[in-house]
């Protein structure tokens, strides 16, 4: 089995903003089928996934994993999605990071300054 790519990188996210999807691409480039066990993220709350692949890869066939990084705290994140699957080089692990940030607050104008009005 393989996977593509290894890295996700999201960069500078403000958070609660998803980004849009990166793609993984899973590939049995074997002649045997392989059994997928488990899709897992390592630490739930930031990084999203969807798939669109069976429990069963068959030969020289792919499937895509979609990744979406949603952060909920400011600061930088690692983390990592873990393929299970029966092939010897089980498991694949794809490594994500990305910062989240604090939406910067737009400043108000100042108000005008009055000015005095000469008293006659």
């Amino acid at each position: 089995m393989q996977v593509a790519p290894t890295n996700l990188s999201f960069g500078t996210v403000t958070i609660g903003s998803p980004t849009t999807s990166q793609l993984v691409t899973l590939t049995n480039s074997s002649s045997a089928t392989v059994k997928i066990s488990n899709i897992a993220n390592s630490n739930a709350g930031a990084i999203y996934f969807s798939n669109e692949c069976l429990a069963v890869l068959q030969p020289d066939t792919s499937c895509v994993i979609s990744v979406t990084f949603s952060p909920q705290h400011p600061g930088p994140r690692s983390e990592t999605l873990t393929i299970t699957d029966n092939a010897s080089n089980s498991p694949l692990v794809i490594s994500i990071t990305g910062t989240g940030i604090i939406a910067a607050t737009p400043t108000a104008p100042a108000p005008p300054k009055a000015t005095p009005t000469p008293s006659p």
